[in-house]
């Protein structure tokens, strides 16, 4: 099993696109590097597997176009805030502590371009709020 895990981890590290994420709050500016899922398999795996979560590291799901989104924590050690967003880079919805190995599915509640998953507390911590701003930087 510790070597599937690790082959996983090796792969998805190998395969991810890293890119900087800008959160603007109204106090302050944050920046976050992030792995971008930006295929379906990549979007199938998202975080899982993985033990630990640095400090402003998470990972975005980017879509063509807004869709209402369904996440879940299948096989995910970590709790996560998942923070949507929609194609002008608004937060509309942020679910925090998602609880992890559950497949109770999270809703964008609403069109969605993407999301980004950071360690959960995050949003609480860094007072991130929908209307916030997200950018994306290849």
């Amino acid at each position: 099993m510790k070597r599937l895990i690790f082959f996983f981890s090796l792969f998805f590290s190998l395969t991810a696109f890293s890119s900087e994420l800008v959160i603007q709050t109204k106090e302050k500016t944050y920046v976050y590097q992030t792995d971008i899922a930006d295929t379906p398999y990549k979007q199938q795996l998202g975080l899982m597997f993985q033990r630990e979560l640095p400090d402003n590291y998470g990972m975005t799901f980017l879509f063509d176009r807004p869709l209402v989104l369904k996440m879940w924590m299948k096989n995910t050690y970590l709790s996560l805030d998942m923070i949507f967003f929609d194609e002008n880079g608004v937060i509309t919805h942020i679910h925090k502590n998602a609880e992890p190995f559950s497949e109770k599915l999270i809703s964008s509640q609403g069109p969605a371009k993407g999301v980004i998953e950071v360690i959960a507390g995050t949003a609480d911590e860094k007072n991130i709020q929908i209307g916030d701003k997200i950018k994306v930087i290849p």
